[in-house]
């Protein structure tokens, strides 16, 4: 199951740059997460790998989809 949610909000402390999202892709049965990238705060730009968590280094939101579907390629075509 994949899904992906990006809003324009306005740039804040919380949200610099202006947006907010949360792109996942979870093995169906399970609900593991396979590959996540999200900006929630307190936590900013990062990436899940089922439990494990990477720093993300967001440039702008068509990077970002194109990350997403890039590590979705290699993780689940992989597994």
């Amino acid at each position: 199951m994949v899904e992906l949610k990006v809003w324009e909000v306005p740039k804040t402390e919380k949200y610099p740059d202006g947006v907010k999202y949360s792109l996942y892709c979870l093995e169906t049965e399970t609900k593991m997460v396979l590959v996540g990238i999200d900006n929630h705060h307190p936590k900013g730009h990062h990436i899940h790998f089922g439990y494990e968590e990477q720093v993300y280094f967001f440039e702008d939101v068509e990077k970002l989809i194109e990350d997403f579907y890039a590590l979705v390629r290699v993780r689940v075509y992989c597994l």
